[in-house]
């Protein structure tokens, strides 16, 4: 079961961040509805979490396989 929880991040660096699911190895991209940057703070909303370690990170620190 999953809860959705709002993070915020300071002193990031993201252009174009993920939400990856440590467990699956799933790679999720946030939409850009659910963040934002504020300053030297980056927001997400409503991010999934269940009771397992996540990871939200730039897209181009990520090698996805096809």
């Amino acid at each position: 079961m999953t809860k959705n929880v709002n993070f915020t991040i300071l002193n990031g660096n993201f252009e174009q961040p993920v939400y990856v699911d440590i467990l699956t190895g799933l790679v999720y991209e946030i939409p850009d509805n659910q963040w934002q940057k504020i300053g030297d703070k980056y927001v997400f909303n409503n991010l999934p979490v269940y009771d397992a370690p996540i990871l939200i990170a730039d897209k181009s620190l990520i090698s996805l396989k096809k």
